[in-house]
């Protein structure tokens, strides 16, 4: 880090002299005016009197009023001010606690003179990214994206930005949780996208695809001869992601034997490769998420307590579709653009009848299932509007509908979408139903729903044994 700037303050608050001259000795050689104090009391009684923009806060305080307690009081009175936390190894859960009440980042003793110029540097810049974010916070009413990214502009998504908002001028670890196909991985590029890193690598890796072993390599990479087939080192998207950010989709399907591993990364920096007996480091930030009750899972025994402390720095809940109601003909349009574009159609709307189906259904796969149905009209559509709604209904996913023109709209859509589906197949029920996605019963039980006979779609001969 370079000198501070002219006439940067430091308070140091801490009961051992010894910690306070180390620490004085260290901020002053880098140009810091340096404030001391040796209880909370003193610490915000100094504070008041003169605020500072940086301070070094011990959790284990003398006199009845602890660190949680100055770093609460100093949050309220400047919420600008950057806390960075001084705490001993078995005080690390309530540092993570103190950082979700707005402490920047904590260091454990003993920590070299690097370490803290490393960290007030961070804390440095994430106060100029919150200064920036707070012009912008005045004008989110107004806007239905994030970083480029349309995303909503309903309550629950307003919301939601805000906490991004401060997720992106912060460099701590962020935990994502929401139901499957909500956009978790959208959400953590757009953060990533609006912090210090958001022009190095995002680099995404599924917990769930990739068992122990190959995971382990994926990410921490392995030397030559590690395992079976490794005939060269290979790096891992550790390394890769080197000033990025590292982004867990599903943290919770990570095996327990190498939870250790990532935990020692995300404290250290430190990561071994496969079969590597000397540690690495990388500045890396580690993003993850889950559809899962991590909590549940750690009282099942099946995650680590301290990891999920470790993770979970700061929360993020992603609404599902169905909280979101404002957003859905909004995305629904975006994503009407996207794949016109794609598929080389002409630019096209929605009927009232088609807007008001997609506000009626429910969207249990979310986002994913909205793109995917958006997709399929495209596909499908020949008209100058997309004038009803392809739901998964084969799957059961589509709405109850009352007999009307929608009901009729969709039924129609309905048939024509299944006539051309055998058509394509030569009244193959099971070639048709493969490519719809949906089981053979289920198919069989739509067509005579319709009144669809497979068989005139195969020259007169009948599908049934098939």
């Amino acid at each position: 880090m370079s000198d501070a700037p002219a006439r940067m303050r430091c308070l140091v608050v801490d009961d051992e002299e010894s910690m306070r001259f180390f620490l004085r000795k260290t901020l002053a050689r880098r140009g810091f005016e340096v404030e001391e104090a040796e209880t909370g009391k003193d610490a915000l009684e100094r504070f008041r009197a003169r605020p500072a923009p940086v301070v070094l806060l011990d959790l284990m305080l003398p006199g009845g009023m602890d660190g949680q307690e100055v770093l609460r009081q100093i949050k309220a009175q400047r919420p600008e001010t950057a806390v960075i936390l001084i705490t001993g190894f078995g005080s690390i859960k309530s540092a993570v606690q103190a950082m979700r009440r707005g402490a920047e980042d904590y260091l454990t003793k003993p920590f070299e003179p690097a370490e803290i110029m490393v960290a007030i540097e961070k804390a440095l810049e994430s106060r100029r990214l919150r200064e920036e974010n707070r012009e912008l916070r005045a004008r989110l009413d107004q806007r239905d994206s994030y970083g480029g990214l349309v995303l909503g502009r309903s309550p629950a998504m307003k919301k939601l930005y805000t906490t991004m908002d401060a997720a992106a001028a912060s460099d701590a670890t962020v935990l994502l949780h929401g139901e499957s196909g909500t956009g978790k991985e959208i959400v953590a590029r757009a953060i990533h996208a609006g912090g210090r890193r958001g022009t190095a690598p995002f680099l995404p890796v599924s917990c769930a695809a990739l068992p122990g072993p190959l995971f382990e390599s994926a990410v921490f990479g392995h030397v030559k001869g590690a395992f079976t087939g490794a005939g060269r080192a290979g790096g891992g998207l550790g390394e890769r992601a080197e000033g990025g950010t590292l982004f867990l989709d599903e943290i919770a399907e990570l095996p327990l034997a190498l939870q250790p591993k990532l935990l020692r990364f995300l404290e250290r920096k430190e990561y071994a490769p496969v079969g590597a007996e000397d540690a690495r480091r990388a500045d890396v930030r580690v993003m993850a998420s889950t559809h899962r009750d991590l909590d549940a899972e750690v009282a099942a025994g099946r995650f680590r307590n301290d990891l999920f402390f470790r993770l979970n720095v700061l929360a993020l809940r992603v609404p599902a579709l169905r909280e979101r109601g404002e957003d859905v003909l909004l995305l629904a349009r975006h994503f009407l653009a996207l794949h016109a574009e794609r598929y080389g159609k002409p630019a096209v709307d929605f009927t009232p009848a088609a807007a008001a189906s997609l506000g009626a259904h429910p969207w249990p796969g979310n986002v994913r299932e909205l793109m995917n149905v958006v997709e399929r009209a495209v596909a499908l559509g020949e008209g100058e509007s997309v004038e009803a709604i392809p739901f998964d209904a084969l799957a059961g996913g589509a709405p109850a509908l009352r007999e009307g023109p929608l009901r009729e709209a969709s039924r129609d859509f309905e048939r024509r979408f299944l006539e051309e589906l055998l058509r394509a197949e030569e009244g193959n029920v099971s070639a048709a139903a493969r490519r719809a996605g949906v089981s053979r019963p289920n198919l069989y039980r739509k067509l005579k729903e319709l009144a669809l006979d497979p068989a005139r779609f195969k020259g007169g001969k009948s599908n049934a044994t098939q």
